[in-house]
C-alpha cells in the first residue's frame, strides 16, 4: 500500500468511526451470522477478518459467540488497526496487508474461518488475493466474502455521487465464481440490496407496490425479490470452502 493510499484509509476510518455506526449495517450482519453458522456446523473457533477497517465485522462476531471464539482482524490502515483493538479489545488486530503479513511470516498460523468484507475490489491482483486467502485457512475452512456487484460498476459512482476508494475493480458474477472456484467449494452465492436496482429502474418499484395491493399478491412480489436477490443486488455475497 502506497503512502497516499494509506492516508486515504487512515482518513476515512477515522471520519467513519466518528459516526459510531457502521456505514453497512445489513452487510456487517450477514458477515457474522454467517460465521455464528460455519462455527455450529464446523466446530472451527478461530476467525481472521481481512480487512477488518473499523472492526465492525469482528464486533458483531464477538458479541454473536459471546466471546468463544478467537479473533484476528488484518489491516492496512493504522487508524483502522487502532480502532479495532479499541472497539474489540478481545481481538488481535494486526496492520499490513496480506501479501505483506505472509511474505514477513506475521501470519504463521492458518484459520478455521476467514472473512473478507468489501476487500477483493480494492486489490491489485484478485486472482492472487484468492490464493492467498486459501494459503491462511485450513484444510475445509470457511471463507466468508462480500464484494460489490460488477454489473453495476459503470453506473454506481455516476448515480449515487459515492466517492471511489483508490482502486474500484468491481467483479461480474461470474468472474468472482470462476476465481473462487479455483481454489474453493461454493457453498451459498446469492447478492443482497436490491436497493440500488430499484434506485436506477423505478418502474419495477412502482410495478412490485401495486402487485401487493392485490389479493395474494404478496406471494408474487416475495417470489420476485427471492429471485432477484440472486443476480441484481448490490452487494455478492458468498460463502465457500478451501478444497
Amino acid at each position: 500500500m502506497t503512502k497516499s493510499t494509506s492516508m486515504f484509509y487512515d482518513e476515512r476510518w477515522g471520519v467513519q468511526e466518528s459516526r459510531r455506526r457502521p456505514g453497512n449495517p445489513d452487510r456487517i450482519e450477514r458477515v457474522a451470522n454467517a460465521v455464528i453458522d460455519r462455527i455450529g456446523k464446523s466446530g472451527g473457533s478461530s476467525v481472521l477478518d481481512v480487512g477488518c477497517g473499523n472492526g465492525w465485522i469482528l464486533d458483531a462476531i464477538s458479541h454473536k459467540a459471546q466471546n468463544a471464539v478467537e479473533l484476528y482482524g488484518l489491516e492496512p490502515s493504522r487508524q483502522g488497526v487502532l480502532n479495532t483493538s479499541s472497539k474489540v479489545p478481545t481481538a488481535t488486530a494486526m496492520q499490513g496487508t496480506l501479501e505483506e503479513c505472509l511474505e514477513q511470516g506475521l501470519l504463521n498460523r492458518k484459520f478455521d474461518i476467514v472473512t473478507c468484507s468489501e476487500v477483493i475490489e480494492h486489490v491489485e491482483d484478485p486472482r492472487e488475493f484468492v490464493e492467498q486467502l486459501a494459503q491462511v485457512l485450513v484444510d475445509g475452512g470457511s471463507l466468508v466474502l462480500t464484494t460489490p456487484n460488477g454489473r453495476f460498476r459503470d453506473s454506481y459512482f455516476q448515480v449515487t455521487g459515492a466517492s471511489p476508494q483508490p482502486r474500484e475493480n468491481w467483479l461480474q458474477p461470474s468472474e468472482l465464481r470462476a476465481l473462487l472456484s479455483s481454489r474453493f467449494d461454493i457453498v451459498t452465492f446469492s447478492t443482497f440490496d436490491l436497493s440500488y436496482w430499484f434506485a436506477t429502474h423505478p418502474i419495477f418499484h412502482h410495478i412490485l407496490t401495486k402487485v401487493r395491493k392485490v389479493p395474494g399478491g404478496w406471494r408474487a412480489t416475495r417470489a420476485w425479490e427471492a429471485a432477484g436477490r440472486k443476480y441484481i443486488g448490490l452487494y455478492q455475497f458468498v460463502v465457500c470452502l478451501r478444497r
